[in-house]
Formats: C-alpha cells, structure tokens, sequence
C-alpha cells in the first residue's frame, strides 16, 4: 500500500475543504479565499516536485560514487541518511 506523501495531502485538502483550514492571520497570512487555497496547494505540489527530482539526483550520485571508486566517500552517509528523512524511512 502507498501512502500519499503529506504535500500532496495537505494539498488535495486545501483545494477541497472550504471550511477545514485557516490560511488567516494566525496561520500562513493569507486570507480563506479560493485564490489562496488554489495558490497554496500549487506550491506544496511544486515543492513536492522539485524535492523529488532532488532526491532522484542525490541518489544517482551516491549510486555513481559508489560504482566508480569502489568505495563510500564520508559524505555518502551522509546523503543515504538525507535520502532516507526526505522518504520518510527510518
């Protein structure tokens, strides 16, 4: 089973809920409007992607670190354990 990442639930649930989040003063500055539910939404599904396409990077380049010198630079652990936050393992 795959679970939705929070980005894109938060997401799907600012554009669907009229009434179950506050985008006022006490929370992102915006006020409860559509343009503002819409605009939020488009920016974690943005973010959302950019992480993703950075954490593919991230991962070919330890990969290609690891294949090409036979050995695990200090700072590959560094990235797994980044990779790893980023994915929500443990």
């Amino acid at each position: 089973m795959t679970t939705q990442p929070e980005a894109l639930r938060l997401a799907d649930k600012l554009e669907s809920d009229q009434q179950g989040i506050d985008l006022g003063a006490e929370g992102m500055g915006w006020g409860p409007s559509e343009t503002a539910r819409t605009q939020a939404a488009f920016e974690f599904r943005r973010l959302y992607g950019i992480n993703q396409d950075l954490l593919e990077v991230l991962q070919t380049i330890v990969s290609t670190e690891r294949d090409r010198h036979g050995y695990h630079p200090a700072w590959t652990d560094q990235a797994r354990a980044a990779i790893a936050k980023a994915r929500g393992e443990k």
